[in-house]
Protein backbone atom coordinates (compact mmCIF):
# COMPACT_ATOMS: atom_id res chain seq x y z
CA UNK A 1 0.00 0.00 0.00
CA UNK A 2 2.80 2.30 0.92
CA UNK A 3 4.60 1.46 -2.25
CA UNK A 4 1.49 2.33 -4.24
CA UNK A 5 1.17 5.73 -2.46
CA UNK A 6 4.82 6.44 -3.13
CA UNK A 7 4.36 5.63 -6.83
CA UNK A 8 1.24 7.83 -6.99
CA UNK A 9 3.08 10.72 -5.32
CA UNK A 10 5.86 10.48 -7.87
CA UNK A 11 3.31 10.32 -10.69
CA UNK A 12 1.52 13.39 -9.30
CA UNK A 13 4.80 15.22 -8.94
CA UNK A 14 5.72 14.22 -12.50
CA UNK A 15 2.34 15.47 -13.82
CA UNK A 16 2.75 18.78 -12.01
CA UNK A 17 6.27 19.07 -13.44
CA UNK A 18 4.95 18.46 -16.96
CA UNK A 19 2.27 21.14 -16.49
CA UNK A 20 4.84 23.62 -15.19
CA UNK A 21 7.15 22.75 -18.10
CA UNK A 22 4.35 23.23 -20.63
CA UNK A 23 3.46 26.58 -19.07
CA UNK A 24 7.10 27.65 -19.23
CA UNK A 25 7.23 26.75 -22.93
CA UNK A 26 4.03 28.73 -23.63
CA UNK A 27 5.33 31.74 -21.68
CA UNK A 28 8.66 31.55 -23.53
CA UNK A 29 6.86 31.49 -26.88
CA UNK A 30 4.73 34.49 -25.91
CA UNK A 31 7.84 36.39 -24.80
CA UNK A 32 9.61 35.46 -28.04
CA UNK A 33 6.64 36.64 -30.14
CA UNK A 34 6.63 39.98 -28.31
CA UNK A 35 10.37 40.39 -28.88
CA UNK A 36 10.08 39.56 -32.59
CA UNK A 37 7.24 42.07 -33.00
CA UNK A 38 9.21 44.79 -31.20
CA UNK A 39 12.30 44.10 -33.31
CA UNK A 40 10.21 44.18 -36.51
CA UNK A 41 8.63 47.49 -35.49
CA UNK A 42 12.04 48.93 -34.67
CA UNK A 43 13.45 47.76 -38.02
CA UNK A 44 10.51 49.35 -39.89
CA UNK A 45 10.92 52.60 -37.99
CA UNK A 46 14.66 52.61 -38.70
CA UNK A 47 14.04 52.00 -42.42
CA UNK A 48 11.56 54.86 -42.58
CA UNK A 49 13.94 57.19 -40.72
CA UNK A 50 16.73 56.34 -43.16
CA UNK A 51 14.36 57.07 -46.05
CA UNK A 52 13.45 60.45 -44.57
CA UNK A 53 17.14 61.24 -44.02
CA UNK A 54 17.88 60.27 -47.62
CA UNK A 55 15.04 62.50 -48.81
CA UNK A 56 16.37 65.38 -46.73
CA UNK A 57 19.87 64.93 -48.18
CA UNK A 58 18.41 64.77 -51.68
CA UNK A 59 16.31 67.89 -51.14
CA UNK A 60 19.23 69.80 -49.66
CA UNK A 61 21.40 68.75 -52.60
CA UNK A 62 18.89 70.31 -55.00
CA UNK A 63 19.42 73.70 -53.43
CA UNK A 64 23.15 73.78 -54.12
CA UNK A 65 24.83 77.07 -54.95
CA UNK A 66 22.16 78.06 -57.49
CA UNK A 67 18.71 76.83 -56.44
CA UNK A 68 17.19 77.77 -59.80
CA UNK A 69 19.69 75.67 -61.80
CA UNK A 70 17.67 72.52 -61.14
CA UNK A 71 14.52 74.32 -62.29
CA UNK A 72 16.27 75.30 -65.51
CA UNK A 73 17.23 71.67 -66.03
CA UNK A 74 13.63 70.56 -65.54
CA UNK A 75 12.68 72.94 -68.33
CA UNK A 76 15.64 72.90 -70.70
CA UNK A 77 17.60 69.61 -70.42
CA UNK A 78 19.65 68.68 -72.44
CA UNK A 79 20.20 72.27 -73.69
CA UNK A 80 21.82 73.38 -70.43
CA UNK A 81 25.20 75.00 -69.94
CA UNK A 82 27.83 72.30 -69.48
CA UNK A 83 28.39 73.38 -65.87
CA UNK A 84 24.71 72.65 -65.06
CA UNK A 85 24.19 69.41 -67.03
CA UNK A 86 26.29 67.22 -64.73
CA UNK A 87 24.73 68.37 -61.45
CA UNK A 88 21.23 68.22 -62.97
CA UNK A 89 21.59 64.64 -64.20
CA UNK A 90 23.24 63.63 -60.92
CA UNK A 91 20.21 64.95 -59.02
CA UNK A 92 17.84 63.01 -61.26
CA UNK A 93 19.87 59.82 -60.76
CA UNK A 94 19.70 60.46 -57.01
CA UNK A 95 15.93 60.86 -57.35
CA UNK A 96 15.69 57.51 -59.14
CA UNK A 97 17.79 55.77 -56.49
CA UNK A 98 15.71 57.34 -53.74
CA UNK A 99 12.52 56.23 -55.46
CA UNK A 100 13.86 52.67 -55.78
CA UNK A 101 14.32 52.60 -51.99
CA UNK A 102 10.87 54.04 -51.35
CA UNK A 103 9.31 51.52 -53.73
CA UNK A 104 11.10 48.62 -52.03
CA UNK A 105 9.90 49.78 -48.60
CA UNK A 106 6.37 50.18 -49.94
CA UNK A 107 6.34 46.74 -51.55
CA UNK A 108 7.60 45.17 -48.31
CA UNK A 109 4.83 46.84 -46.31
CA UNK A 110 7.23 49.07 -44.39
CA UNK A 111 6.13 52.32 -46.05
CA UNK A 112 2.42 53.12 -46.00
CA UNK A 113 0.42 54.09 -49.09
CA UNK A 114 0.08 57.76 -48.18
CA UNK A 115 3.81 58.35 -47.70
CA UNK A 116 4.70 56.31 -50.77
CA UNK A 117 2.19 58.23 -52.91
CA UNK A 118 3.70 61.55 -51.88
CA UNK A 119 7.22 60.44 -52.78
CA UNK A 120 6.01 58.81 -56.01
CA UNK A 121 4.13 61.95 -57.09
CA UNK A 122 7.06 64.27 -56.36
CA UNK A 123 9.54 62.09 -58.26
CA UNK A 124 7.10 61.50 -61.14
CA UNK A 125 6.48 65.26 -61.32
CA UNK A 126 10.21 65.75 -61.93
CA UNK A 127 10.14 63.30 -64.82
CA UNK A 128 6.95 64.80 -66.27
CA UNK A 129 8.62 68.16 -66.91
CA UNK A 130 10.08 68.79 -70.38
CA UNK A 131 13.71 68.36 -69.26
CA UNK A 132 12.95 65.56 -66.81
CA UNK A 133 11.03 63.69 -69.49
CA UNK A 134 13.93 63.92 -71.94
CA UNK A 135 16.29 62.58 -69.28
CA UNK A 136 13.83 59.78 -68.40
CA UNK A 137 13.64 58.69 -72.06
CA UNK A 138 17.45 58.48 -72.15
CA UNK A 139 17.85 56.40 -68.97
CA UNK A 140 14.61 54.44 -68.56
CA UNK A 141 16.04 51.32 -70.19
CA UNK A 142 18.82 51.37 -67.55
CA UNK A 143 16.29 51.55 -64.75
CA UNK A 144 14.98 48.69 -62.62
CA UNK A 145 11.83 47.30 -64.29
CA UNK A 146 9.48 47.81 -61.31
CA UNK A 147 10.75 51.36 -60.84
CA UNK A 148 10.26 52.20 -64.51
CA UNK A 149 6.76 50.70 -64.54
CA UNK A 150 5.74 52.53 -61.35
CA UNK A 151 7.02 55.90 -62.60
CA UNK A 152 5.51 55.46 -66.06
CA UNK A 153 2.14 54.52 -64.53
CA UNK A 154 2.19 57.53 -62.19
CA UNK A 155 3.15 59.92 -65.00
CA UNK A 156 0.40 58.46 -67.20
CA UNK A 157 -2.23 59.05 -64.49
CA UNK A 158 -1.38 62.75 -64.68
CA UNK A 159 -2.57 65.39 -62.22
CA UNK A 160 0.99 66.04 -61.12
CA UNK A 161 2.04 69.43 -59.78
CA UNK A 162 4.30 71.62 -61.87
CA UNK A 163 7.39 70.88 -59.84
CA UNK A 164 9.28 73.74 -61.48
CA UNK A 165 7.36 76.12 -59.19
CA UNK A 166 9.12 74.56 -56.20
CA UNK A 167 12.37 75.89 -57.63
CA UNK A 168 10.90 79.33 -58.30
CA UNK A 169 10.62 78.73 -62.04
CA UNK A 170 7.61 79.40 -64.25
CA UNK A 171 6.61 77.12 -67.13
CA UNK A 172 9.19 78.78 -69.43
CA UNK A 173 12.09 78.01 -67.10
CA UNK A 174 12.44 81.63 -65.98
CA UNK A 175 12.28 82.99 -62.48
CA UNK A 176 8.89 84.73 -62.07
CA UNK A 177 8.87 88.47 -61.60
CA UNK A 178 7.81 89.95 -58.25
CA UNK A 179 4.48 91.02 -59.81
CA UNK A 180 3.83 87.47 -61.04
CA UNK A 181 4.67 86.04 -57.60
CA UNK A 182 2.26 88.45 -55.91
CA UNK A 183 -0.45 87.78 -58.50
CA UNK A 184 -0.24 84.03 -57.93
CA UNK A 185 -0.78 84.26 -54.14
Amino acid sequence: NRERESTMNWEAIGAVGEIIGAMAVVLSLIYLAIQVRQNSNMARAESRLRLVDTWREFSNGLKGKDPTAFGRGLQCYPELPVAETGPFTEHLWDALHFFQGALALYESGTLDEEDYSQYESFIAAMFATPGGHRFWLEVKQLSHVSRAQALDARIARGQLPDIRKVFLMDSTGEKPTAAAQVGSS
